[in-house]
């Protein structure tokens, strides 16, 4: 079991050597949430739309894209409290994002998770 382990942290630390040494470096977008809302409840549905605006702010990103999360934090009123996890991509400026839940359902709390690493600008 302990070779094993060995093993793994050997080849984590090549792993990483091997990209400092390519002078590859990871970065990420930063988001920032500028707005959120909740539409009036759509009938004959009775679920109402969440709407975000979302910016993103990817200057030191060589891509244009890339995936995330949206993790909300949910209330219901006659059930436990959930989390829904959403995975998206990331568009350079300024996004739209929206999802649609049922009357009873409230967003308590939401952030942004998973973002994925992008290549650094030179």
């Amino acid at each position: 079991m302990r070779a094993v382990w060995v093993l793994a942290l050997t080849a984590n630390i090549a792993v990483l050597c091997g990209a400092q040494a390519s002078g590859q470096q990871a970065c990420k977008p930063t988001m920032t949430f500028i707005d959120a809302r909740y539409s009036a409840m759509q009938l004959p549905k009775l679920q109402r739309t969440w709407t975000a605006v979302l910016s993103v702010d990817a200057s030191q990103c060589q891509t244009l894209s890339g995936r995330f999360e949206i993790v909300y934090s949910m209330e219901k009123e006659s059930a436990p409290d959930y989390v829904v996890r959403e995975e998206l991509m990331w568009l350079p400026g300024s996004m739209k994002v929206s999802k649609e839940f049922w009357i009873d359902e409230a967003v308590a709390a939401y952030r942004t998770d998973n973002i994925a690493s992008c290549p650094c600008r030179k």
